[in-house]
């Protein structure tokens, strides 16, 4: 819900921008970003510094529901035991 709330106080500040208006923008703050997700955030600037395109997901979801793997780091987090705890 934050970072919804983030993102409409900057869509806000934009339109209020675009149209020159004198109004009082809103604040804005970062977000908190889970600690979880860190490695994916470096990994995505270095690739995008690389290649300048995004990271591709490190796990697919099938027809039938299954998380697959798209990688070795992906065959590694499957099979730690919370991650395959939570998506049963």
């Amino acid at each position: 819900m934050e970072a919804a709330n983030e993102a409409a106080r900057r869509a806000v500040n934009g339109i209020l921008d675009a149209t020159g208006s004198n109004a009082r923008r809103c604040d804005v703050w970062r977000p908190p970003e889970p600690k979880a997700f860190a490695a994916a955030r470096v990994l995505d600037r270095v690739r995008w510094k690389l290649f300048h395109r995004p990271a591709k997901p490190p796990l697919e979801l099938s027809d039938s529901g299954e998380l697959r793997p798209t990688g070795p780091l992906a065959r590694v987090l499957l099979r730690a035991p919370t991650l395959r705890r939570r998506t049963r």
